[in-house]
């Protein structure tokens, strides 16, 4: 339920951020909905970024199915191409970590820790 949860909140907001605009609407205040729009997609990114990057990190490093692994890694770099597009760089920087992370094999602090002068080959 957690899983399709999560995937579902980075959908909704791909569905509001990818809609078409249309300039020639205008709200009360005069401006276009677009920029509009731009501070409330921005205002949703910088409040869900932390708790969607901690709970989809937590789902990735728990999943043995490849199509989970997939999906989450799909929807962490969808996030972050969001963040790129509203000049977010903590949580972009954030989110490639994270993918970045998860790309590397399992353990793999243990062997660069294991490297010590003594037992390198010269």
């Amino acid at each position: 339920m957690a899983y399709v949860s999560l995937l579902d909140c980075v959908r909704s907001l791909s569905l509001l951020i990818d809609q078409p605009q249309t300039p020639k609407d205008k709200t009360l205040s005069g401006d276009t909905i677009g920029e509009s729009d731009h501070s409330c997609i921005r205002t949703l990114l910088e409040s869900s970024w932390c708790g969607l990057l901690s709970a989809l990190s937590l789902l990735l490093d728990a999943s043995t199915d490849d199509t989970s692994t997939e999906n989450i890694l799909k929807h962490l770099e969808i996030f972050a191409s969001f963040c790129g597009k509203t000049s977010l760089n903590r949580p972009r920087d954030a989110y490639l970590a994270a993918i970045c992370k998860a790309s590397l094999p399992p353990h793999y602090t243990l062997n660069v820790l294991k490297a010590t002068p003594s037992t390198q080959v010269t």
